[in-house]
């Protein structure tokens, strides 16, 4: 089993006015050689977007793009005229397979918007793009994990055109709640949103991440404090295949 864990500190860090943002990844000018992706996962950022201020309208293709608020709401609007509120509970997948441009706002006069924002590559780059939002109750996660985001129709959850799984866990136990992996070849990036956990008897804590790969079906983290919040992307470890 290989695993190497991401501090928070570690992050890119991105400072305007109207913005704040946290990147796991090489994103726009932030670039780290060290982690560039992880595989199929290109991006994982930590908006936090001022009052009355956001994204202005952006193209994207061949990505899959998930919207996870953790705090306040977003607007959402796009060229194919799908206007929504994204609030937190709430998670938005756009499937670009073709261009799509769309635009995220806080809306609101004094409250600061925190947001998730997860691209996957897309498997299938044809096709009309898919718009989806969907909302996940906090009861239905505690002490299980709970999918919001998959290509399989049978989840009853946000689609997403590639063979990934995105899983959140509200834990109040001290019991270890595996993770089932849907493909014992997938690796996956664990994210840490809250509280703290452990593995291999390394401290893991809030927006700290771990990354891990085994050719097993179970992957399986202590944790160690109540109510923590965990996100689990599982993705395939493949690289982009060349048009």
């Amino acid at each position: 089993m290989k695993h190497e864990i991401h501090y928070n500190e570690e992050r890119g860090y991105f400072n305007q006015k109207w913005i704040k943002s946290y990147f796991s990844f090489s994103y726009a000018d932030y670039h780290n050689h060290k982690r560039p992706c992880f595989w199929k996962l290109l991006v994982l950022n930590e908006d936090h977007i001022q009052p009355n201020n956001g994204f202005p309208p952006r193209p994207h293709k061949d990505m899959e793009i998930i919207s996870i608020p953790l705090e306040w709401e977003l607007y959402h609007e796009d060229s194919f005229e799908n206007e929504e509120t994204i609030k937190k509970w709430w998670v938005q997948t756009i499937s670009a397979w073709s261009w799509i441009s769309h635009s995220e706002i806080n809306k609101h006069d004094e409250k600061e918007l925190k947001v998730l924002h997860i691209w996957i590559e897309s498997e299938n780059h044809r096709g009309t793009p898919l718009y989806e939002h969907k909302k996940f109750f906090k009861k239905d996660r505690i002490n299980t994990w709970q999918i919001l985001a998959s290509w399989d129709v049978e989840d009853h959850c946000n689609f997403i055109h590639q063979d990934a799984y995105i899983s959140r866990i509200q834990l109040n136990t001290n019991d270890i709640v595996p993770y089932k992996k849907r493909n014992k070849d997938h690796g996956v990036y664990f994210f840490v949103i809250e509280w703290w956990i452990k593995f291999n008897g390394e401290k893991i804590g809030t927006k700290d991440a771990i990354w891990v790969v085994n050719n097993e079906s179970e992957i399986d983290i202590a944790w160690k404090k109540w109510e923590n919040d965990i996100l689990a992307i599982e993705v395939p470890m493949t690289i982009k295949a060349e048009d």
